[in-house]
């Protein structure tokens, strides 16, 4: 898959009434795929399956879902991507989570499909993100850096003891969707941009094991510069 791809698909089963649920045809530049999404109704978020069609070409992830927009992370690939309904069809984008400096999103039109179109990225600055988790501590924190990067936003991560990891996001009307690499665990967040601050659910997913390890909630309120 290239760096930065539309995925648009055409449904060819709908399995239950969940939003994103089903079997998909998906088309990208340079390759069509069967795309199985299923839910894990029990702990909240979806796993995903690409079947590119040959031995060994298959892909899995895992996605969490908040504000009509699906976030996901692919397994053993740094991809990171934003899926939605236009007019009932599943259309998306993808983008590596390497991004390089100015990389903008490139949409490709799919006959019959509509593309899903990044919102000019005007979010910029430092953000306290607070998070509640549903596995294991029960809070934790840690400070995020947004800074635009052509149609998309550079997402910096920093942990203490200053600890920091690149990821990328996405704007798609009022929702950012952040992923992340963290030392080989994928983090995917999906925020509600709001007047004062950012909030809605995270999920990771530790690709190493094959399994999410965290999902949750979370806000993220802007750090003035000091000064």
């Amino acid at each position: 898959m290239k760096k930065v791809s539309v995925v648009l698909a055409t449904i060819l089963a709908f399995t239950s009434a969940v939003a994103f649920e089903g079997t998909y045809e998906v088309e990208g530049p340079g390759y069509f795929a069967e795309l199985a999404i299923t839910m894990n109704h029990e702990e909240g978020y979806y796993n995903l399956e690409w079947n590119l069609g040959t031995p060994g070409d298959v892909y899995f992830g895992a996605g969490i879902e908040a504000f009509g927009i699906l976030g996901v992370a692919m397994l053993d690939q740094d991809y990171f991507g934003v899926y939605t309904r236009l007019d009932s069809e599943f259309t998306g984008l993808q983008v590596s989570m390497e991004l390089m400096d100015g990389e903008e999103t490139h949409p490709e039109l799919v006959e019959d499909a509509i593309v899903l179109e990044p919102s000019a990225a005007t979010l910029s600055g430092m953000y306290l993100v607070e998070c509640e988790n549903n596995y294991s501590e029960p809070t934790f924190a840690y400070n995020m850096i947004l800074e635009p990067a052509g149609d998309v936003l550079k997402v910096t991560r920093i942990d203490e003891p200053d600890n920091t990891y690149a990821g990328v996001g996405i704007v798609i009307s009022d929702v950012l969707v952040t992923g992340i690499n963290i030392d080989g665990v994928k983090e995917v967040s999906i925020f509600k941009i709001g007047e004062e601050s950012l909030y809605g659910d995270w999920v990771t997913y530790w690709y190493d094991q094959d399994e999410v390890i965290d999902v949750g909630i979370c806000e993220a309120t802007p750090i003035e510069p000091e000064g």
